[in-house]
């Protein structure tokens, strides 16, 4: 005899679900009652969801209309998805006790991936309608779900956990254009531990390598790249997994500030500085106190950029020589000196009442002594431009366990007007060489922008010497009797045709 359909009231499921330890969710879009509770299996935690089928009003939903379903859920680039096998619970009278049993038998609808470590869910082959379990990241990763094999060579030393991805990896640079530079700092990469400074050149694909060593990112791994401007981190995310957060370093160190610090002040404001030291050294209408407001407004933000602390009268006097001041003695640079310390000690986020600047976002880090986020890999791009904050808190990064990947090239380091010194390639290197993992250093001097002849004037009246035209390069034209005006009409000439 068929078992009959039971309809199932609100209060009886909520009584139901409440004896079982579920709540109920609200979930956008969702038009039936559904119930979660946070179940653990093995190292993984999950969300396991009751889909009641039960209408938001209260009633029952008609018979035929949907059964009970039971699902695991995992959250993945920060979106729940659904895993292993959904079971579903005919609505009739013994509902209860096949709810009861579904619920507990939800550890065994679970599958680990081989490969990549992440769950696996029950998918439908479209062709031939047949049941198989994948990987929950094939969409954004490719992983075909198969465990990996192990190699017969016992000399082959693999730090990375999991196969290499193939060349098919929208993220990996196609075998049939990367270059042996390329090659060599993926090599250094898979077989050494060590930090990697990239000293890449002008057109030599920075971006492209850093995409392409994203794709040996192991699952669970918690990676990090670090860019230079918002238009870069924008960029950045659409050719990077998903997995990966791309921020600048001002966005990275907001967040990583606003979970150390719950009470951060909220407004951001680029007259603070000047501001604060109204407090400490007011207006006045005398030539003396307007040169030594000047450069004091000037001073703070070097003393920041430099990881100077309140009270260190000596580490702000250093910075102070670095850069020219317009003071007639000695006694204004002293002044200068100690209203710069005052102004550094209001702008401590318990003493600066509700803003902060982007120097601050920099600079609390280093003088809070926050602790830095535990990651595996951060990708840092344009090191050559770091000031000492950023070079800081590479080194925190790295004391903490993280992996630092750091690119960028010498010869353009041009941000000494904002706290960048000209060497901070070469300080990053010795930084990241007295850690544990000491550090090693290639080179991406291939360019992929110019024509030969082009690159081969630069090598010979240039101080870039290293750099070599990709081997596909056109041969371009080099002129050099033609003044600005000749030039731009040329350009437009070419343009019209």
């Amino acid at each position: 005899m068929a078992a009959r359909f039971c309809n199932i009231t609100e209060s009886e499921m909520d009584a139901f679900m409440k004896e079982r330890n579920f709540r109920r969710m609200t979930i956008p879009g969702t038009i039936e009652l559904v119930y979660g509770k946070i179940v653990n299996i093995g190292e993984k935690r999950l969300s396991l969801r009751v889909y009641s089928a039960i209408n938001p009003t209260g009633e029952s939903r008609a018979k035929g209309k949907d059964a009970i379903r039971v699902q695991l859920y995992y959250m993945y680039n920060e979106k729940p998805c659904p895993i292993g096998k959904s079971q579903k619970c005919l609505r009739v009278e013994n509902w209860k006790a096949n709810l009861s049993k579904a619920i507990d038998k939800h550890a065994e609808n679970f599958e680990i991936c081989p490969r990549c470590g992440h769950p696996m869910v029950e998918r439908e082959n479209t062709r031939t309608k047949e049941k198989f379990w994948g990987c929950v990241t094939y969409r954004q990763t490719k992983c075909n779900g198969k465990p990996v094999v192990a190699s017969n060579n016992e000399n082959t030393r693999s730090v990375v956990a999991a196969s290499k991805p193939t060349s098919r990896s929208p993220y990996r640079i196609p075998d049939d254009i990367i270059t042996s530079y390329q090659k060599e700092v993926e090599r250094l990469f898979l077989e050494t531990e060590n930090h990697i400074m990239i000293g890449a050149l002008a057109g030599s694909g920075k971006t492209a390598e850093c995409t392409h060593l994203s794709s040996n990112r192991v699952a669970n791994q918690l990676w990090q790249y670090i860019v230079f401007a918002k238009k870069n981190a924008i960029e950045g995310r659409s050719k990077f997994p998903r997995g990966i957060p791309v921020q600048t370093q001002h966005a990275f160190d907001s967040k990583w500030i606003r979970k150390c610090l719950p009470a951060m002040p909220r407004d951001m404001t680029g007259n603070k500085s000047y501001r604060l030291m109204n407090d400490v050294y007011p207006h006045m209408s005398n030539d003396n106190r307007k040169r030594i407001r000047r450069a004091v407004t000037k001073l703070v933000g070097f003393a920041k950029s430099y990881a100077c602390r309140p009270g260190d009268l000596e580490a702000i006097a250093a910075t102070m020589t670095k850069y020219d001041f317009e003071l007639e003695s000695q006694g204004e640079y002293d002044t200068v000196v100690e209203v710069t310390s005052e102004v550094l000690e209001k702008s401590l986020p318990q003493n600066c009442g509700h803003e902060y600047n982007f120097d601050d976002l920099l600079w609390w880090p280093v003088v809070l002594d926050l602790e830095v986020p535990k990651l595996h890999t951060v990708l840092a791009d344009e090191c050559q431009d770091f000031n000492w904050c950023q070079h800081d808190r590479l080194k925190r990064l790295a004391d903490a366990g993280a992996r630092i990947v750091a690119v960028g090239d010498r010869n353009q380091a041009v941000f000494r007007f904002r706290g960048a010194d000209n060497d901070s390639f070469d300080r990053i290197k010795e930084i990241l060489g007295s850690t544990e993992r000491g550090c090693v250093e290639a080179e991406l001097p291939e360019n992929f922008r110019c024509g030969s002849e082009h690159i081969e004037y630069v090598r010979q009246h240039t101080c870039v010497k290293n750099i070599v035209a990709h081997k596909g390069a056109a041969k371009g034209k080099v002129i050099t009797d033609m003044g600005y005006e000749e030039i731009m009409d040329m350009v437009v000439e070419e343009l019209k045709a």
